[in-house]
């Protein structure tokens, strides 16, 4: 009870968004990759969003709630259906080396992910069917926005032009540097 008093102070409402701003600031500083400090702490800070995103009581009333609640109750479905298309892509061999047992497992995870969902998706409703889909197509739109964003972005922040070599003091500075760090080897060439 008193490990709740934090998330029941923010408010449902609130932690539902801040969770979603933790899961894409995570992501976008995990794309940031291994030259920058920051990239590491790009999975945790997603990961504690999609904590937070299922820790609000679902008793409380907000819109929020029927996004959660819908969330967690295709958790199972959408972790074999997501987990599946992972394996199967990463072990086709367009995109690496052709491994046909993960895309095996891949392919088994993803015929139970439509196996978790059918119930679901039988007892659904014309209504709740069409706002889900308005809702789906929303989130798809944000991000397709997010996207589009991070290509811009990328886009711009092209190379112009080669670097001159460096000067002969340079190469004294960066061969003295490397001496110091490396150690003696450099001494013997």
């Amino acid at each position: 009870m008193a490990a709740d008093m934090p998330l029941q102070i923010l408010g449902s409402p609130m932690v539902f968004w801040l969770s979603l701003f933790l899961i894409f600031a995570g992501i976008s500083m995990h794309r940031m990759g291994p030259s920058f400090d920051r990239s590491r702490f790009g999975l945790p800070i997603a990961c504690i969003g999609v904590v937070f995103l299922f820790s609000p009581s679902p008793d409380s009333v907000h819109p929020e709630a029927t996004v959660i609640d819908s969330m967690a109750s295709s958790f199972t479905w959408l972790v074999c259906a997501i987990s599946g298309t992972y394996l199967i892509v990463g072990s086709s061999p367009n995109y690496g080396v052709s491994n046909p047992l993960s895309t095996g497992i891949g392919w088994i995870l993803v015929i139970s992910s439509w196996y978790f969902a059918t119930p679901s998706l039988i007892s659904l409703e014309i209504d709740l069917a069409l706002d889900g889909i308005a809702g789906i197509l929303g989130f798809v739109t944000g991000l397709l926005a997010f996207s589009l964003g991070i290509w811009i972005a990328e886009g711009r922040s092209s190379i112009v032009g080669v670097s001159k070599p460096l000067s002969e003091d340079e190469v004294r500075l960066v061969q003295t540097i490397l001496v110091r760090r490396i150690g003696s080897e450099m001494d013997d060439n």
